[in-house]
């Protein structure tokens, strides 16, 4: 029997058994674009455009037939997004979003740049040096984002840094979905691991006999556990 040849319903349950969560890394980029063909005004032909780019392909099973294509672009599957445009033009590739699922990575850009999205977006990551800078220069943008469910934060710099903001912000999603990120080998700590490494850290590794072995900084010597996401100098 043929694919085509399945009951409806269940050609569509396979279609949707297809949509799985994704990470899409997204980054500013601009471009010089000729409007001439949207009726601009000539001193207005060629202007700068900022938009929101990913290198991320558009889900495979859009692009198999009509009827995939047809019934997987609802908006709780996959809409288009991220469109750059200009005034009221739309120029240039969009792309497949599922904001139930896929996690937006903005890197170290600022969250502001999700804003046209923000009550759409449900899932981010993003990237940082210092802690204590987010806690008190961009931490209140988490606001910006009502419907968030789960944040990731990848810390370029020492972990413990992110005490602060970890104890102090309001982080809009429930603390138990918020993670951190070793970028060295994309290991994920929960909230609760955070807050188990860092009092082993600051108070007990000076007393304690683990059998997991030591880590090395410079003079000191902390006792960690296996498994368990390392705060290193070259972060």
């Amino acid at each position: 029997m043929s694919f085509s040849a399945l009951p409806f319903e269940l050609r569509m349950q396979i279609w949707e058994l297809t949509v799985v969560p994704r990470l899409l890394h997204l980054k500013l980029k601009q471009f010089l674009c000729d409007c001439k063909a949207h009726g601009s005004k000539e001193h207005e032909n060629r202007v700068w455009i900022t938009c929101i780019t990913t290198s991320a392909p558009a889900p495979p099973a859009l692009q198999v037939c009509h009827e995939s294509r047809t019934h997987l672009s609802r908006p709780r599957l996959y809409q288009r997004s991220l469109i750059p445009y200009n005034r009221k033009h739309v120029l240039g590739r969009y792309t497949w979003v599922n904001f139930n699922l896929d996690m937006l990575s903005i890197g170290t850009c600022q969250l502001l740049m999700l804003k046209s999205y923000s009550p759409l977006v449900q899932r981010l990551r993003f990237e940082r040096e210092i802690g204590e800078w987010f806690l008190h220069f961009g931490g209140h943008n988490l606001g910006k984002f009502p419907n968030i469910k789960e944040i990731q934060v990848v810390g370029r710099h020492n972990l413990l840094a992110w005490k602060d903001s970890w104890e102090g912000l309001d982080w809009v999603c429930p603390r138990d979905k918020v993670s951190f990120v070793d970028p060295r080998n994309g290991m994920v700590m929960s909230g609760r691991q955070y807050d188990e490494w860092r009092y082993w850290v600051e108070y007990q590794a000076a007393d304690c006999d683990s059998p997991d072995g030591p880590w090395q900084r410079g003079n000191q010597e902390y006792w960690v556990q296996e498994g368990w996401i390392i705060d290193t100098e070259h972060w």
